[in-house]
């Protein structure tokens, strides 16, 4: 098991990790859970041990720690990866589901509008979109799959 210090690439650094290395990861691995809005290319991940990271912390620049193993790596690449991918699938088809009932709803406001005998009653005040939408939010289930990921890479802000 190895343990990383997360901390910003200085602009000026020339040593970036290389491509599917460990230390790489644990950069991808800490911008999701820290849901830093820069490339996990702006991170650097350095081990415990070494110099950089006790001058770090001591400086108060380490952002994060994480373990690493390889158990920790397949689980990563894999399961989570994949749980990543099948949230995002879920939110574009909510979004969609919400755009296509806003229509609808819109629609039948029309047709109650160009009634004459019903023009009074509008479904907008008894139909409300975002009420039945709000149900299918994945936030909660999202809190509890990155709190368990933290606990399992024993994630640690600093």
């Amino acid at each position: 098991m190895s343990t990383y210090i997360i901390i910003e690439r200085r602009e000026n650094a020339a040593m970036v990790h290389a491509a599917g290395s460990r230390e790489a990861l644990a950069c991808e691995i800490a911008k999701q859970l820290m849901s830093y809005p820069g490339s996990s290319d702006a991170l650097m991940a350095v081990s415990e041990t070494s110099p950089i990271a006790s001058l770090a912390v001591l400086q108060s620049l380490a952002l994060c720690a994480l373990d690493l193993d390889d158990e920790l790596e397949a689980v990563w690449r894999g399961d989570v990866q994949q749980i990543f991918e099948g949230m995002q699938v879920f939110r574009r088809r909510v979004e969609a589901a919400n755009a296509e009932l806003s229509s609808a709803l819109d629609e039948l406001n029309e047709v109650f509008e160009q009634s004459e005998t019903f023009e009074d009653i509008e479904p907008h005040d008894y139909i409300s979109v975002t009420d039945v939408m709000e149900g299918l939010s994945l936030d909660e289930m999202h809190y509890e799959f990155r709190k368990s990921l933290q606990g399992s890479l024993k994630f640690r802000l600093m």
